[in-house]
């Protein structure tokens, strides 16, 4: 995900896979060489998707760069 977030603001996607489920685990993590802090979180898990929260903590830079997310899940 090519990205330039704002410094401290967030965005959120789904992301749609055909092995989550309701009691899946999704795990996370990401690879950035920019400014600014990403981090990513799941949210609102489900049969089939959950939403990926992409949040920029750095207090005044914003993202310049491509965020790689990658996944694991555990069914």
């Amino acid at each position: 995900v090519s990205s330039t977030l704002a410094a401290s603001a967030d965005a959120v996607f789904d992301f749609n896979n055909v092995n989550i489920t309701d009691n899946a685990v999704v795990l996370l993590s990401l690879a950035y060489n920019g400014s600014g802090t990403p981090v990513v979180n799941v949210v609102d898990l489900g049969a089939g998707l959950c939403g990926v929260q992409l949040t920029n903590v750095h207090p005044t830079d914003p993202l310049n760069s491509t965020v790689k997310i990658h996944f694991t899940v555990i069914a």
